[in-house]
């Protein structure tokens, strides 16, 4: 190799300063927009975990609500206020979900035996069952979320037709 080749080849090898600036100064604005990407990929989990959360237990709640209305083959159904359902089923047991005193959760009451109470559902912002005389039951459940802008209200409704005896 005479003299200007190899100049050219060994430059080849190397950066020269102005590219060295270069890198220094882009690579700060791209682990920069990474992290703010990263931050906000963050936060969007953590929201939706939480309202994802909420809406999953109320929605079983209700679930329970409606499965046990439908597993009994016939039963005494009344809505006694805009905020209790009470039921009695074929074995006769007296079953009565309702808002607690808070009114955040939907209480599970057993009158048979010795008396059981659970919560079964958290965030609520409204139960309300309503009872028809041809045995529809209409059970609307408010759910507070959490959303991107404060909170907001989710309602979930389930309709359970029931062979009543009274």
């Amino acid at each position: 190799m005479t003299g200007p080749e190899r100049q050219l080849t060994q430059r080849r090898h190397g950066m020269t300063l102005t590219e060295v600036l270069m890198v220094a100064m882009i690579m700060p604005l791209v682990v920069g927009v990474f992290a703010v990407l990263a931050d906000q990929s963050q936060q969007t989990w953590l929201r939706t975990d939480t309202r994802l959360t909420s809406l999953t237990a109320s929605q079983r709640a209700l679930d329970r609500v409606s499965e046990e209305l439908r597993r009994s083959t016939q039963v005494s159904v009344t809505c006694v206020d805009a905020g209790t359902l009470r039921f009695t089923t074929f074995d006769g047991a007296t079953l009565e979900y309702s808002r607690n005193d808070q009114g955040q959760l939907i209480r599970r009451q057993i009158q048979q035996g010795p008396d059981a109470l659970s919560a079964t559902a958290g965030n609520l912002t409204s139960f309300a069952p309503t009872c028809e005389s041809s045995g529809l039951v209409t059970i609307r459940v408010g759910v507070r979320v959490d959303g991107h802008k404060g909170f907001s209200t989710q309602t979930l409704e389930s309709r359970v037709f029931v062979m009543t005896t009274g």
